[in-house]
Order: structure tokens, then sequence, then C-alpha cells
């Protein structure tokens, strides 16, 4: 049903670049992949549409999409839920970044997922912020701003938490006998 209202939509769109390129036609029924180089393009999203027929036609037609990003910012995010935001260039902190964590929650009634601003964070001068999310919030994704420059992919980070190393609390009782001899 949605297909229904995405593709038209798409295809409609202001194309920011065109391109062609013949593909060779193997004719040996195998799956194959390609690289293929594009100019580059300014800091944002952009979503790459490729089809078969140059009109991008939803009739007799294969048409393939892929969202993009393109910016100068790059992420590191661990298990100690730590969050390193770097220039992706030159590897350098930044500091002052803004995270903003989102939540995608699933709806039982509309049967869709709805993405829910949560948490923000700033980095330090090291580009390091620390996620305070609870545990077992299952889908998390970060949209990371610094300056003009924005990173927001729908990378999900799932947080569960088990530790079956933890120490349990044992309560221990001492009992010492001093000057006292024993027959």
């Amino acid at each position: 049903k949605g297909y229904d209202f995405i593709w038209p939509a798409l295809v409609k769109l202001k194309a920011a670049k065109e391109w062609k390129v013949d593909l060779p036609d193997t004719k040996d029924l195998q799956e194959h992949s390609a690289e293929i180089k594009m100019e580059a393009l300014p800091l944002g999203s952009y979503i790459i549409l490729a089809s078969l027929n140059p009109s991008f036609t939803l009739t007799e037609n294969i048409i393939a999409r892929q969202t993009t990003y393109i910016s100068n910012i790059s992420y590191i995010y661990n298990d100690k839920k730590e969050l390193y935001v770097l220039n992706r260039n030159s590897g350098e902190p930044l500091a002052k970044a803004t995270v903003q964590v989102w939540d995608d929650k699933y709806d039982y009634n509309s049967r869709k997922y709805t993405p829910i601003k949560k948490e923000l964070f700033s980095t330090d001068k090291n580009g390091l912020t620390k996620i305070s999310i609870p545990d077992n919030r299952y889908s998390n994704f970060f949209q990371v701003s610094y300056g003009k420059d924005e990173l927001f992919t729908n990378d999900n980070y799932y947080n569960y938490s088990y530790n079956s190393y933890a120490k349990k609390g044992q309560q221990k009782t001492f009992l010492f006998i001093l000057g006292t001899t024993l027959p």
C-alpha cells in the first residue's frame, strides 16, 4: 500500500544530478554487482534512484533506490554508551556537536514504527558524550549536528542489558575468638 504512494512521489522529485551508466549484459543469469563513481554532492541527505528506463516510468520497468548521506561527520558508539563525534576526513574530535537520540516505537494500532525524539546531548572538547539511554530500550538512532553539517542515519542501536558475570551480593560472617585456649 505504501509503495503505491512512495514510488510516484520519488520519480517526480527534481534530480540534483543525473547520469547514465552502461553495464554489460553478461547473459549468464548470475548475480553481479558494480561500483559506480558519481560526482561530489553538497552536504545533505539524498536518495539515489536507478532505473532500466531513462524516463523512470512506473510500468514495465525496474527502479531501485538507496538513501545516502553526504557529511563530514563520523561517530563511534561503543558498548560503554560512549559516542565520539569526529571529522570524517581528519579524525579530529568535534567539540560542541549535538547528538539527538531518537527511538523507533512500534504503534500496534497503526501497525507502523514512529520515530520519537528522546534525549539531547552535547560533545566535550574530545568529541565525547556519554549517552544515557535506559537499558532495554531497543531501537535507538542518532542525529548528529555540527555547524551546518548533519548526519542523521537510521542505523538502529539496540540497548540490551545482561551480565552473567555480575557479582551477586553475598553476606559472610566471621567469628574470631581471642585469648582463649582450647583443652
